[in-house]
């Protein structure tokens, strides 16, 4: 089966029968999704698909599959250490060599076009930031995700379209916020739920629409009717007015720029004055005096600075009680801040619904008006038992985290956007089973790492991109199986830590002065 098929395939299943080859829906499908983005190859000219990441403007690309070609070209370049001074020194040396890689692909994967930061994966296009999933087109950020197209912020999930912020949901279309639910369409804040349609803020409920209960069979006569519209419209204008649409009350609610969802580091984001408690402050300096020989105090204090790459949480008011209401950094819900609820809001919504009349002449046409009373959602999880957890959204089994959002299985950790088995993580953005990071990116597996970036399973390394199984590095690119490296040359370990040294106290002095350095792993070139 090839992706177009398996396109076919999911649309029968979901919608009932096919509606067309699945390229032309691409515009469609990219609505809201966080997707790859085209460069140039520096060393090739071919087209290099990377992440929407914030790469300074002149900054190089390569292909991952040229990998070898670059590394060949800059272990060239060799540091003369009696001449290294400071940390500007060494980055003079190799800004010139620096090249970010895109069309990342890691692990057992194949049958890939047009993506990037994929892992185990198999038949995917246009993805970004997918992992262990096969068969997904025109979709971001997710695990475990299988037959899902235009869909965004996924885990453990199957036979998807258009279906965004999903765990373990199956065979739906046009949904946000669905857990544990399968057949479900136009739907969102859903838990636990099957067969419910045009259905808001409810939990464990079977054959629903409009937020009413229906017997199964006249369920299953007014879906066909529904199902056909959708089909029709579909095929006839290969776009549809989606969940998005129908939460902002009918209104088209185009997607932001993907920069839309980073910090600009120039005020203070969070609005409160909630500081962080004893045990982050303890592990914060303990993971910083790990990375820098030196512990620093006061993690309020580099707030702006561990934000900067950071996609923080999205702070919006309740459409109802004007109250704070924190939303996971993703597209979507940066279209939709002005009409989300806190979950305590949202459910006492669910025990709306629309009436028999309104039901009786629902539509596809009419969907928004006859809706505009109960169709409202909440991003707001809170799954299984946490502790600690201050101005964050979007958690379960953690505890001690602070100004985060999507954590999971993690403890003391701050200013972080989806950690998972993460331990004393600070400033990071989708960083998994690590522990005692600094500002790192789009990895998994880091011990002791400061700006590290598409990385896997390395320690003790600073200012490294695209590192595999790699200890004590600096300033390395594209490179696997090294050790007391420094711009992709390995050095004897007296001198390594030497440098190293000399690196590390710079970086100590200019942030204990300033609460920052104007250096990161996106702008070095």
């Amino acid at each position: 089966m090839n992706i177009n098929e398996a396109w076919n395939s999911t649309c029968k299943i979901v919608l009932g029968g096919e509606i067309g080859e699945l390229d032309q829906y691409k515009n469609y499908l990219l609505k809201h999704v966080e997707a790859p983005e085209s460069r140039k190859s520096c060393l090739s000219g071919k087209e290099v698909f990377t992440s929407s990441d914030r790469y300074a403007k002149n900054s190089k690309f390569i292909s991952s599959d040229e990998a070898s070609s670059y590394l060949a070209k800059s272990q060239n370049t060799k540091l003369g250490l009696d001449k290294i001074s400071d940390i500007d020194s060494i980055i003079g040396a190799f800004k010139e060599q620096f090249a970010y890689s895109g069309n990342i692909i890691l692990g057992n994967s194949g049958n890939i076009a047009r993506s990037h930061r994929c892992i185990n994966v198999f038949f995917a296009q246009d993805a970004n930031g997918l992992s262990d999933s096969k068969f997904a087109a025109y979709s971001s950020t997710g695990r475990f995700a299988d037959y899902c197209f235009g869909s965004y912020f996924l885990g453990e999930d199957s036979h998807l379209i258009k279906v965004m912020h999903a765990f373990r949901a199956k065979r739906s279309f046009e949904c946000t916020r669905i857990f544990d639910s399968s057949d479900s369409y136009f739907c969102a804040n859903l838990e636990g739920c099957q067969h419910c349609i045009f259905s808001f803020n409810q939990r464990n409920k079977l054959h629903l629409i409009g937020n009413v209960q229906l017997g199964k069979e006249a369920y299953q006569k007014k879906k066909e009717e529904l199902l056909a519209q959708i089909r029709d419209e579909l095929t006839a204008k290969k776009n549809i007015a989606g969940i998005i649409e129908l939460l902002g009350k009918g209104e088209y609610l185009p997607a932001p720029a993907p920069s839309a969802l980073y910090h600009e580091g120039k005020q203070k984001y969070y609005p409160s004055a909630a500081k962080p408690g004893k045990e982050l402050e303890e592990s914060f300096s303990s993971t910083t005096g790990l990375l820098f020989g030196k512990a620093l105090s006061s993690l309020a204090d580099y707030e702006n600075w561990l934000l900067q790459n950071v996609r923080p949480n999205i702070l919006a008011k309740s459409a109802l009680s004007g109250k704070p209401v924190f939303a996971s950094p993703t597209l979507f819900y940066k279209s939709l801040q002005n009409s989300l609820l806190l979950l305590s809001e949202a459910m006492e919504k669910g025990k709306e619904s629309i009436s028999e009349k309104e039901l009786a002449e629902l539509s596809l046409q009419n969907a928004a008006k006859a809706l505009s009373k109960i169709a409202f959602s909440s991003p707001e999880v809170f799954w299984g038992e946490s502790a600690g957890m201050e101005e964050c959204v979007n958690y379960g089994y953690s505890q001690n985290c602070f100004r985060s959002s999507t954590c999971y299985w993690s403890k003391n950790c701050a200013y972080n956007n989806w950690t998972r088995d993460d331990e004393s993580c600070f400033g990071t953005d989708l960083v998994f089973y690590s522990k005692f990071c600094l500002k790192c990116y789009h990895s998994n597996s880091l011990t002791r790492c400061f700006e590290v970036s598409d990385s896997f399973s390395s320690s003790d390394c600073y200012f490294c991109h695209n590192v595999e199984n790699c200890q004590e590095c600096m300033f390395c690119f594209n490179m696997k199986s090294k050790r007391y490296a420094i711009g992709n040359v390995e050095y004897p370990k007296e001198d390594y830590l030497r440098i190293k040294k000399l690196v590390l106290h710079g970086l100590v002095d200019k942030l204990e002065k300033t609460k920052s350095i104007p250096y990161d792993i996106f702008n070095l070139s």
